[in-house]
């Protein structure tokens, strides 16, 4: 089958999405959310479109760059790290028991402040919202230790009874 659609129809549909833009602030709430639920639609179909493109163009460099308009394009392993939560456990109880400085063996109350202090430097930022098990074993709920703030607005779909 011989290739009919070109760039110039996918920069036309970007035209066509921002005369959808341009009009957005007059639509009525039923417009809205028909357009709203139509573009989701049109969202999901150009993300599998992008990762087709994409496996193709990966697929078929085989490994070598290529540059193509001033830009070149290098197949790159992506990946993640996984913990070893056991280790770090082993690790944040053995090293928290001992001064850093001078190897001297802390008091007990010494070294479970130390091992929370690393606790919270590998996995806790001062901002994070606490644990839901966490409270729990402290016989805590959310609002004990925390303040609900507003930071925005979002629109849910809840079916109608």
């Amino acid at each position: 089958m011989a290739m009919t659609l070109n760039i110039h129809d996918i920069e036309a549909m970007c035209l066509i999405v921002d005369d959808f833009t341009e009009m957005a602030d007059s639509l009525s709430v039923e417009e809205s959310v028909r357009y709203k639920h139509a573009f989701s639609l049109l969202k999901g179909k150009v993300e599998l479109a992008l990762s087709m493109m994409t496996q193709q163009a990966i697929a078929t460099l085989e490994g070598t760059p290529k540059e193509i308009d001033g830009v070149v394009y290098v197949p790159h392993d992506t990946g993640k790290w996984r913990p070893d939560q056991k280790r770090i456990r082993y690790e944040v109880s053995v090293k928290s028991c001992y001064d850093p400085n001078t190897g001297e063996v802390l008091e007990a109350q010494q070294a479970a402040s130390r091992a929370v202090d690393i606790m919270y430097d590998l996995f806790v930022a001062p901002k994070t919202k606490p644990k839901d098990a966490g409270l729990k074993k402290l016989g805590l709920a959310m609002k004990d230790v925390a303040d609900w703030e507003v930071t925005g607005v979002e629109l849910r779909e809840e079916v109608a009874e």
